[in-house]
């Protein structure tokens, strides 16, 4: 390699945030104004110009029809290029896998349908960090390069700005990560190309800038074209207009020795992770509640050969993803366009929930009822592709019922009344349901009145204001906080915790709302007192211990729930949060010596270090090591599954999760609020969380955590029928899976045709080969995954033939 920058690739750029400082329908004219603008300039000169995002594009073709006619032209030239293949450029932490292979999906196929291509170029330019297992996403979604600016050099060390990226499974594609900025113009242009020459001097022959306006969108100029004809003499380098894949061709052609990165690339603005809480839990619950549409959509199609509702659902996906813009799901934007966010995203959630009502409706009016004798029927669904065991609650029942009865085994299954939650003479139970692999049980009501009476179950449970215990657990709650004492783990005799746990700690944070510059939470001025204990459920089936406490003008209920016959521990708390520039973490301390943390990333898990600070994550997160048990030394963990939280800290053997942050609205240093003004904060209100605490023997891979996370992300609809006939029997599952270690997440109708979608991925690291059975198909397929692999695989619902397919549904060549 010489010792200069022999080439220079530029390439004009204008990044839009559809909303951001501005509501969506400033956005919407952003874009149209934009596209105009280029479209002026690309008339007169000769340079090329790349734009992402198909929203914009489809937003485009539905009020300017023209521009888009227009477009078409350039791209066919070459001079206007698309790049993302995404439906915007989402959050790249805090999203379900899923989220971004139909960020891919639904991009793709509306640039091929209306272009006739698939981009190569994934593109993710003001993104504030990347997950670890994106390169597997974008490769198997036809992406060969990937660009990116953040973290910058100061936030992570890179050997090079351009790398192979790998993901654990082996993808790989070709990233870049812009130099400087991809905001340039006027003399910062000039500026940007001298400094990214003297950056690379020495490291690549050839280099690419991006060059443009950046935000709200804007045209690069003219004078900055006729610049950069001038800057190529000045500086005696070549400057080139291109296209951004003959810059990666340029550097493979000439045998620049690329290296590999195999980590995430993070950080930036940490904050943002826990802050808009609201919209992180909208997101969350919309996208387990698509998942769950599409499953029991499909299984009422094959049982009833009703309709797919497939263009409903892409509506519903495509709201759901402009929702996730890094800004919008970042907590970064003004108030106002939280609106629109929020109406999108809970029209998305509606249109998931009806087709789930429809769906099992459906399937419940085909089951035979009237072959047993009982007063009613409960119909409990499992949306999960495997059999569980899980808690559901049951509202309104009749105050006279006395049995529930499993049809299966004809055994009674023990149920117990808890408060409703009204106050207009409504009756709530709640029981423990035993559930094939997404399908339905049905279980048989008996009423009884007078003398008769429900048969109470023998139990295993025992509570007080200061005790639970179940066949498993005790747990001694500590008087004076309302916090957990001590866990001790009966099977193994682990003191799993010694020191006051889920302790609610208030940290000063100062930071602005991306908390820019900052590494680690951990200034703790305040804790949460405890105002009254009381049990709240004594059953056969349930405990609850109540613990009120109150910080300042916030208060909290933490609720802990033991259960007969199962092996965690649930959490609910109802929080209302009223403080301004803090944050809320809880405090998990675990007895463990060596202790390693794990949690899971979009479709995989990553392991970090134990350095106090603030890190994403998703639905759950481990801390492994060894303790002492009764039989000696041994491996033990705890794993904490989360319903809407996204971050944590680790240092020593403590967890601290982090619950809720409340800076300013959009407020970016150094900007400074103006004294005297009044201005709103964040996350001000009322929220519910839920946890389950697993304490586990050997590691998080012991115990099937996809399960779990799965089971409290989603919910066990249910419906109470009478009696009639029907050709279904009083038990269903459409799928089965032998291997504990693979999940499937995905049963679809693809959007290529009326094939059946199915995407599984291996969730514990081993290279597996699996069996699928479908029953209602008389189908088995067997599968071979290599470790946290994700595979989808097209089956043809007439003739049974089964093809392994990409994330965008296209059979492998």
């Amino acid at each position: 390699m010489k010792n200069k920058v022999e080439k220079v690739y530029v390439v004009a750029n204008s990044h839009i945030d559809p909303v951001w400082l501005w509501v969506r329908n400033e956005g919407l004219w952003v874009i149209r104004r934009t596209v105009r603008e280029i479209l002026k300039l690309m008339e007169k000169y000769n340079f090329t110009f790349i734009f992402s995002s198909a929203f914009f594009y489809k937003w485009i073709e539905s009020v300017e029809p023209e521009l888009f006619d227009k477009i078409r032209k350039y791209v066919k030239e070459g001079k206007w290029i698309i790049v993302g293949g995404w439906w915007v450029e989402p959050d790249c932490n805090l999203l379900h896998g899923e989220s971004f292979v139909r960020q891919a999906l639904y991009g793709q196929l509306y640039f091929k349908e209306k272009f006739g291509i698939k981009t190569e170029i994934g593109y993710n330019i003001d993104s504030f960090g990347h997950n670890f297992m994106l390169p597997q996403i974008l490769k198997k979604a036809g992406f060969k390069y990937y660009i990116f600016m953040r973290p910058k050099p100061f936030q992570k060390k890179l050997p090079l700005d351009v790398f192979w990226w790998e993901s654990p499974d082996g993808s790989r594609v070709l990233a870049y990560r812009i130099p400087i900025s991809y905001v340039a113009y006027g003399e910062k242009l000039s500026e940007l190309i001298k400094k990214s020459i003297e950056t690379y001097s020495g490291k690549l022959p050839v280099i690419l800038c991006l060059y443009g306006k950046g935000d709200h969108g804007g045209a690069p100029s003219e004078e900055d074209l006729q610049l950069l004809d001038k800057l190529g003499q000045e500086l005696n380098v070549e400057i080139v207009h291109s296209n951004i894949v003959d810059f990666f061709n340029d550097l493979i052609n000439r045998n620049v020795k690329i290296p590999i990165v195999r980590d995430e690339l993070q950080h930036h603005a940490r904050g943002c992770y826990s802050v808009k809480l609201d919209i992180k839990m909208l997101n969350r619950k919309t996208e387990h509640a698509l998942l769950m549409a599409e499953r029991f959509a499909t299984l009422a199609r094959l049982v009833s050969q009703s309709d797919y509702p497939k263009d409903k659902l892409r509506e519903a996906w495509q709201n759901l993803l402009f929702i996730q813009f890094h800004d919008s799901l970042d907590g970064t934007c003004i108030p106002a366009a939280y609106d629109d966010v929020k109406e999108m995203g809970y029209y998305a959630l509606n249109i998931a929930r009806n087709i789930v009502e429809k769906s099992i409706h459906t399937i419940a009016s085909k089951i035979n009822t009237q072959s047993y004798n009982f007063d009613d029927y409960l119909i409990v669904f499992n949306p999960l592709t495997k059999p569980i065991v899980f808690p559901i609650e049951v509202e309104p029942v009749s105050k006279d019922i006395c049995q529930l009865i499993d049809l299966e085994t004809n055994k009674v299954v023990p149920f117990q009344f808890i408060q409703s939650t009204s106050l207009c003479r409504t009756y709530r139970i709640v029981t423990l349901t035993s559930l094939p692999p997404l399908g339905y049980k049905v279980y048989g009501i008996r009423y009884g009145k007078g003398s008769e009476k429900k048969i109470e179950a023998k139990t295993s449970l025992n509570v007080s204001e200061t005790l639970l215990e179940n066949e498993y657990f005790k747990i001694e709650i500590n008087p004076e906080t309302g916090c957990i004492r001590r866990l001790v783990d009966k099977r193994y005799g682990v003191r799993v915790f010694e020191k006051n746990t889920l302790v609610p700690l208030v940290i000063e944070d100062t930071s602005d709302t991306w908390s820019h510059n900052v590494d680690k939470f951990d200034k703790v001025i305040g804790r949460f007192k405890l105002e009254e204990l009381k049990v709240e459920e004594k059953g056969p089936v349930r405990v609850r211990v109540r613990a009120k406490l109150r910080y300042n003008n916030s208060s909290m209920w933490q609720d802990y729930i033991l259960y007969s016959k199962l092996d965690f521990i649930e959490v609910r708390i109802r929080l209302e949060w009223y403080e301004k520039h803090k944050m809320l973490k809880l405090s998990i301390p675990i007895n463990l010596e060596e202790p390693k943390v794990t949690c899971e990333i979009p479709y995989g898990v990553i392991s970090r270090p134990l350095n106090g600070e603030e890190e994403p994550m998703l639905r759950w997160i481990d801390m492994s090591g060894f303790v002492e048990g009764e039989n000696g030394k041994m491996e033990y963990g705890v794993t904490i599954i989360n319903d809407c939280l996204h971050s944590y800290d680790a240092r020593n053997d403590e967890l601290r999760i982090t619950v809720i942050r409340s800076p300013l609205y959009a407020h970016h240093i150094p900007l400074k609020p103006e004294p005297g003004r009044d201005y709103l904060y964040i996350d001000q209100g009322i929220y519910n969380i839920r946890l389950l605490i697993v304490p586990h023997k050997g590691t998080w891979k012991s115990y099937d955590v996809a399960k779990l996370a799965e089971a409290l992300n989603m919910y066990f609809p249910y419906i109470i029928e009478d009696k009639h006939a029907g050709e279904l029997q009083h038990k269903l599952s459409l799928i089965n899976v032998e291997k504990d270690n693979v999940y499937v997440v995905v049963l679809k109708e693809s959007e290529l045709d009326n094939k059946l979608i199915v995407r599984l991925y291996e969730t514990r690291g081993l290279k597996t080969v699996t069996k699928i059975t479908i029953p209602i198909l008389n189908l088995q397929v067997n599968v071979k995954l290599n470790p946290y692999e994700i595979k989808t695989l097209s089956i043809d619902l007439k003739t049974k033939e089964v093809h392994e397919c990409n994330l965008l549904e296209e059979p492998l060549n």
